[in-house]
């Protein structure tokens, strides 16, 4: 601080006394930070509590919750979803029905591409299958943006055995960003 105060005694008018106003600056100075923190922590609690309710929207997914699908926001555009194949989510192979592998996909792009409050509504979705799982597995989606263009993104999804790490399924998801907010943005993202 001081090679601030330092700086403004060399800008003080010729009229004004420097040592009775180097208290009077050092105290506004002092003001100044005070004023600075407190709008600091005061846009974080914002941040922070709308975020919070952004998860709290998203944690209410009926779908998510019929499966048993544990959804995590790991940041803005960014989702982890994590579920365990049960006996009821198989094909009559025995192996886990593509549909709940989409569905665990889908559910992490949505996570991710809603994660700014903003309505965010699919445009396509690509998977690949590239391994077959069973009951007991544990399977992990995590969704990245990887491009938020405008109303446009895009984001990569991939689905992994939690067990092994080996990949089960990949896709590539577009999203089309509503003009809408299902949680107002006062605080700039």
């Amino acid at each position: 601080m001081e090679p601030v105060v330092s700086r403004l005694q060399h800008h003080q008018r010729p009229y004004m006394d420097v040592d009775s106003n180097l208290d009077d600056n050092r105290t506004l100075l002092v003001l100044f930070d005070s004023i600075l923190t407190i709008i600091g922590e005061v846009h974080e609690k914002m941040k922070t509590d709308r975020e919070k309710k952004i998860n709290e929207y998203i944690q209410c997914d009926p779908f998510a919750k019929k499966l048993g699908a544990k959804v995590e926001i790991m940041k803005q555009g960014q989702s982890r979803v994590t579920l365990t194949i049960t006996d009821d989510m198989v094909n009559f192979h025995g192996h886990t029905h593509g549909g709940v592998i989409f569905s665990l996909g889908d559910i992490a792009f949505a996570a991710a591409s809603n994660s700014y409050g903003q309505t965010s509504v699919a445009l396509n979705v690509g998977i690949n299958f590239l391994k077959a799982t069973k009951p007991g597995d544990r399977l992990v989606a995590e969704a990245v943006e990887q491009s938020n263009s405008g109303p446009i993104g895009v984001y990569d999804i991939t689905i992994k055995d939690d067990r092994t790490g080996e990949i089960v399924a990949k896709s590539q998801d577009m999203v089309y960003r509503k003009k809408e907010w299902f949680v107002p943005n006062e605080v700039g993202s």
